[in-house]
């Protein structure tokens, strides 16, 4: 389209104007629906279609309404659902060019362009689609214009996946979000490879993934250093990453109910491979193989990826997991500052039940046991876990951290049979009552002992010095005086990073607090605000309980609904089976408890 200069035409409802002098051939209308905004618009389209080409230039036969679902370049726009989708016609027809190109042994080249025509507007659609085009572009090359296409087994191979894409449910709807950059992910995991293996941080969840390479793929990455084009270089490994990723945590990132895919960011230190993810194309064959496993994936499990270069000092903890067989020194840290994640303590619950196997006879990965053995084996292990005085809670959580190795096998669940469920809750109700455990919680206005001070919270730049500016702001680091587990311990010392939240954020929650404390003293509780009369106040339970109820009140919710009490862990679960993203839960569930803990009750 060739813009025209010329002064904008000013609306008076409201401060946005409208930009109607463009040369293009279909010219669509899009502003908010505030009362005579829409009149004004289509005012300022005609008054524009005059002065440029005249008063005859108006034809009203080509003057189409408002309208919420509108039909355009062959997609359907719905601005109330605020989705784009495929009509149904498009999808039978590129579904019938697939099946006719399969069952032909060759096709005349109008065939095959209107063919790539068909799935090129698939693609507009459903994003990962970008990468089978490839291969069928590369089938075009090279015969002669007035020759037929012959469908090679290469040409079948890819159409085989498209068979799969045409069949997806994103076709229905994608949401007008995810074709901007602005979207907040819910989910952010930090990839990094190296010559030794790759690695994958979950921070969000407290998960990681690590792969060492085997001898044979560091003969290749040596090979591939001494000039040999075998395309095992480090843009690959990056993209290997995400593979791994997405192979062992895809299942539990899908939210298959619901109709917003789930947004997973990727962050990594190599441009190259940002640019093959984002464009689902790459020159390397094997990277190729890659990108349309993420493809697939991506449409399979209901997500939506996008990539974002970072620098290298940014993910140090994947970059050191990227070199445990390396230095033993490395390993020896990334163990320590990974030891209460959910990596760890499933390894730990896999190797109980290796040894148990052991001692029966049985492979662990339950490869050629059969069903009776399999049940009698986990009842054996449940038992052993109850004896040493567990209860059930954490015997489940045996469970899933034993679950979660032997499906990578391809073993069945340990939850599917009724013995089993029956046997956890006759636990469940042999377990004795929880006791009360020490008061985490002020219950005067007096200043405690176990209080956060604004000494302990520091706020520091990338280069690790103490900062207040949130431009510079990079994390926050945290001195724990007295911790839940351990009160009467030395301090513990915590360093969050950013999460990627615009609000649900450690560095943002650490500056507004040492914003709105005032000129108080540094060994008085951070949670303090001063009020216009210059008095000061700590941040009370019933303060945040009355701020949530008064901001419910005003958007006409019901302000009984809203309180600042802790989620308990029932409720935390009840969430993730409605489909809430991990890292809202966990952000949540880590606020109101924090909230509870330094603050007055």
């Amino acid at each position: 389209a060739i813009s025209h200069i010329h002064a904008s035409t000013i609306c008076t409802r409201t401060q946005e104007p409208f930009y109607s002098y463009h040369w293009v051939d279909d010219h669509i209308s899009v502003v908010r629906a505030f009362p005579g905004v829409c009149e004004e618009s289509e005012r300022s389209l005609r008054l524009a279609m005059a002065i440029v080409f005249g008063p005859s230039a108006i034809n009203e036969t080509k003057l189409t309404g408002w309208h919420q679902r509108l039909k355009v370049l062959g997609l359907e726009f719905d601005s109330g659902t605020r989705t784009v989708s495929m009509p149904y016609s498009k999808i039978t027809k590129a579904r019938q060019k697939v099946h006719a190109t399969m069952n032909a042994t060759a096709i005349t080249r109008t065939e095959y362009r209107s063919l790539l025509g068909s799935l090129r507007h698939v693609a507009t659609c459903v994003r990962p689609a970008r990468t089978f085009l490839q291969r069928l572009r590369a089938a075009e090359v090279g015969h002669p214009r007035s020759h037929r296409v012959p469908v090679t087994s290469q040409v079948i191979d890819a159409l085989m996946w498209w068979e799969l894409i045409l069949q997806s449910a994103s076709l229905n709807g994608v949401p007008l979000q995810y074709f901007t950059d602005s979207q907040v992910p819910d989910c952010t995991v930090y990839v990094d490879a190296s010559n030794y293996g790759l690695a994958a941080i979950d921070v969000s969840r407290c998960k990681y993934l690590t792969y060492a390479f085997t001898a044979e793929e560091q003969d290749l990455i040596s090979r591939f250093q001494d000039g040999d084009p075998n395309g095992f270089d480090i843009n690959f490994r990056e993209l290997l990453n995400l593979a791994f990723a997405l192979f062992a945590w895809g299942s539990e990132w899908s939210h298959p109910r619901s109709c917003i895919p789930t947004h997973v960011r990727f962050r990594i230190d190599n441009t190259s491979a940002v640019a093959w993810q984002s464009r689902f194309s790459s020159r390397n064959p094997r990277a190729r193989t890659i990108l349309r496993l993420l493809a697939l994936w991506e449409v399979t499990y209901n997500l939506h990826f996008s990539s974002q270069h970072v620098a290298g000092r940014s993910i140090k903890l994947a970059d050191m997991g990227s070199r445990i067989t390396q230095d033993p020194a490395v390993a020896n840290s990334f163990r320590k500052l990974t030891s209460s994640w959910t990596a760890t303590q499933y390894r730990r619950a896999f190797a109980e039940w290796t040894e148990l196997c052991a001692t029966i006879g049985i492979d662990p990965y339950c490869g050629s046991v059969g069903q009776q053995t399999f049940i009698d084996t986990i009842t054996r292990f449940i038992f052993q876990a109850y004896e040493r005085g567990l209860r059930s809670s954490s015997i489940s959580g045996l469970l899933h951290g034993v679950q979660h190795f032997l499906s990578a096998a391809g073993a069945p669940s340990v939850f599917g049979h009724a013995q089993i469920r029956m046997l956890l809750k006759g636990i469940r109700r042999l377990d004795s009552l929880p006791s009360s455990k020490a008061p985490i919680a002020s219950s005067g206005k007096a200043f405690q002992w176990f209080a956060l001070r604004d000494e302990d919270v520091a706020i520091l730049d990338g280069q690790g010095n103490p900062t207040i500016r949130p431009d510079q702001s990079d994390k926050v680091a945290i001195r724990l005086r007295g911790s839940k587990a351990n009160q009467h311990g030395s301090p513990t010392n915590r360093i969050l990073a950013r999460s990627g939240h615009p609000y649900i954020c450690p560095v943002f929650g650490a500056l507004c607090l040492k914003h709105f404390r005032g000129p108080a003293q540094p060994s008085t509780p951070i949670a303090l605000f001063v009020t216009p009369d210059g008095q000061q106040h700590t941040v009370s339970a019933a303060r945040i309980k009355f701020a949530l109820q008064h901001a419910a009140h005003r958007l006409g919710l019901q302000s009984k609904d809203y309180t600042s009490h802790s989620l308990r862990a029932g409720g935390a679960t009840q969430m993730y089976r409605r489909g809430i993203s991990a890292l809202t839960i966990s952000s949540t569930d880590t606020g109101y408890r924090t909230r509870s803990r330094f603050t007055e009750d």
